[in-house]
């Protein structure tokens, strides 16, 4: 296990870039970081208020955090450059993704709205009502036709990015759904980590449950997929690792002294990343 040191606040969210060189983390402590995954120094910090989420673009080139000023903000990784301020919700942001071409971002929040941005402007593609109290978790499907979203009433709801239109909304957990990712090439394949201590797998295009991975014995605060592998992070201070063509468990991690609040797979599936409540960030070696 390796730590990375220098958030003064909990690590709410990571992500890591395609080729897998660069971990950016976002922390309640109003900064972003960019690291290198073989060293254990920031090669750039980057001022926003108290950051709850954080995405990279397929590319690297540029990132995206959302942050208790209801801002989405882009910038450029490289320059450390702030590009352009986004705003238009009414409360803090809980989760922003990229488009897998980099074209659109979306982002979720408090105020209940799904905003989808047009990232080369800056400006507001689509806003949604998420027909729901709050929202924490938004993903694109591979394809960016779609995007899922998890709300605090255990609601998933899967949209469609062009027409607007609900495509499957069910009830998929008894407490609020914190983390939510696709997997796959359909975009009908997607995870999502609930309040109630679960990870799920599910089969959108009918709305079925394929397993309940338990597991934990705490709220499951984060979920990432490389593959056919899902890691998932919790506030039993664990992170587990599971195979998603069996639903087996195949490790699980410990180290953080506290709370697990986001969890990230390398580009190999070989290196799993927990950020924690305490400000570090933790790094391990998955077994072949």
């Amino acid at each position: 296990m390796r730590a990375f040191e220098g958030h003064a606040g909990p690590v709410l969210s990571l992500a890591v870039s395609a080729d897998g060189r660069h971990m950016l983390s976002g922390s309640q402590d109003g900064t972003l970081k960019v690291w290198l995954a073989e060293k254990q120094d920031a090669i750039a910090t980057l001022g926003a208020c108290g950051v709850r989420s954080v995405a990279l673009s397929g590319d690297g080139r540029l990132a995206l955090s959302g942050s208790d000023d209801r801002s989405l903000k882009l910038w450029d990784v490289r320059e450390g450059r702030l590009l352009g301020t986004m705003v238009g919700h009414e409360d803090w942001i809980t989760s922003v993704a990229f488009s897998a071409d980099g074209r659109v971002a979306a982002s979720v929040s408090y105020d209940g709205a799904i905003k989808l941005w047009d990232v080369a402007t800056r400006s507001l593609r689509r806003n949604f009502d998420g027909q729901g109290d709050w929202l924490l978790s938004v993903a694109f499907s591979p394809d960016g036709r779609t995007v899922l979203y998890g709300s605090n009433d255990g609601i998933l709801t899967l949209r469609d990015v062009e027409t607007g239109a609900v495509l499957v909304r069910f009830a998929a957990h008894r407490d609020a759904i914190y983390s939510v990712a696709f997997f796959g090439t359909g975009g009908w394949a997607a995870v999502s980590a609930s309040a109630d201590g679960s990870v799920k797998q599910w089969n959108l295009a009918r709305g079925w449950l394929v397993r309940k991975l338990d597991g934990h014995t705490h709220w499951v605060r984060s979920v990432a997929v490389r593959g056919g592998l899902a890691l998932s992070g919790s506030y039993d201070k664990t992170i587990k690792l599971w195979d998603l063509e069996s639903g087996t468990l195949k490790q699980t991690f410990g180290g953080c002294a506290d709370w697990v609040m986001s969890v990230v797979l390398g580009l190999d599936g070989r290196t799993a990343a927990g950020g924690c409540y305490d400000g570090s960030i933790k790094l391990w070696r998955v077994s072949p």
